[in-house]
């Protein structure tokens, strides 16, 4: 599984690398193109097989309707994909949807390249959670298997070079430029205030919503939903350790998704990606409650800068693992 995911990671940062030779010489990618379309195919070839298992649900566990979901899922996705990369109207379109807020150029190899592999990258996020079996499945996936702190500071590190390869590190731009697109060289005193107090501000949401949801759908059913997020969180035993994955998921997580992508796509549509990406909590009220605190982060970004979301991502994310390893409760939403 990890070879797997090393190839695929290095497939995309040379994507991200061809998209960018192609911006800084202001030409078209034909080539492009043709690797976009690919991850495309393969995304319906991964539905395709979801769907060929479902049918044959009695040798691999897969139902039919979990099957249906998946290709239906792979095909809207991959078909959004194969527009985009096709038709200029569609980029045109999904200028507009980004808001005026946005700096997604349709002209741009870059920004298509970043749309085609967030568009697949929510399918197979998916589809695999639901193929997996769910909450549940992921639950238990989570502790039979384990998580190690290594694992989780590799993966911060793979987002954080996926990030710098985004905004054309040492292509388009020298390392103080892209530091400076990231929104990672605004560490004044100000700006980390900021982000305490929207820490606090989201872990007081935070409190409050799982004491409404607790009292409308009842604690079974909200333990029952918290699972996936109480295995995640039982993976840590100790403060030293919560604090340690706090700090490097705040600073991995924020530094491409609000550091990379936020400018270009916006504040709503990259905090909707935010949310569907952190799949412990999905299909469940706690999905609201991510998107409401992804759109707090994005807030500290455009107003403070990448800094402020790292400092309030990361404290809101260790009072969740500390409430976990203290009293054995990852309240509402659990860490993000």
């Amino acid at each position: 599984m990890f070879l797997i995911s090393f190839i695929v990671f290095g497939l995309l940062l040379a994507t991200i690398y061809i998209a960018n030779v192609r911006d800084a010489a202001h030409t078209h990618s034909a080539l492009l193109d043709w690797i976009l379309y690919a991850i495309a195919g393969l995304n319906v070839w991964l539905g395709a097989s979801a769907l060929s298992s479902g049918l044959a649900s009695d040798a691999t566990g897969i139902s039919l309707s979990d099957g249906l979901v998946a290709i239906v899922l792979a095909g809207i996705t991959s078909g959004l994909a194969a527009a985009a990369i096709a038709a200029p109207a569609f980029r045109q379109l999904l200028k507009r949807a980004a808001g005026a807020e946005s700096t997604y150029d349709p002209a741009s190899n870059v920004h298509l390249a970043a749309f085609v592999i967030a568009l697949v990258g929510v399918s197979v996020n998916l589809i695999t959670f639901i193929l997996g079996g769910g909450i549940e499945g992921l639950a238990g996936e989570i502790s039979d298997a384990g998580i190690t702190l290594d694992g989780v500071i590799l993966q911060q590190v793979m987002w954080i070079a996926l990030a710098l390869f985004g905004v054309g590190l040492w292509i388009r731009r020298g390392f103080s430029a892209a530091i400076a697109r990231l929104g990672l060289n605004t560490v004044t005193p100000r700006n980390i205030v900021a982000g305490l107090i929207g820490a606090t501000a989201c872990v007081a949401f935070l409190i409050i919503a799982g004491i409404l949801m607790q009292m409308v759908i009842g604690t079974d059913t909200l333990q029952e939903q918290q699972a996936a997020s109480q295995a995640l969180a039982g993976q840590f035993d100790s403060l030293s350790v919560a604090l340690v994955v706090a700090i490097a998921v705040g600073i991995g997580e924020e530094t491409l998704f609000r550091g990379a992508v936020q400018p270009v796509f916006g504040i709503w549509l990259t905090s909707l990606l935010f949310t569907i990406i952190h799949t412990q909590y999905a299909f469940t009220p706690a999905t609201l409650i991510i998107f409401v605190v992804s759109l707090a982060l994005g807030y500290l970004r455009k107003n403070y800068g990448t800094t402020s979301a790292i400092v309030a991502h990361a404290t809101y994310n260790f009072f969740q693992l500390a409430a976990a390893v203290l009293i054995g409760n990852t309240l509402m939403g659990g860490g993000s």
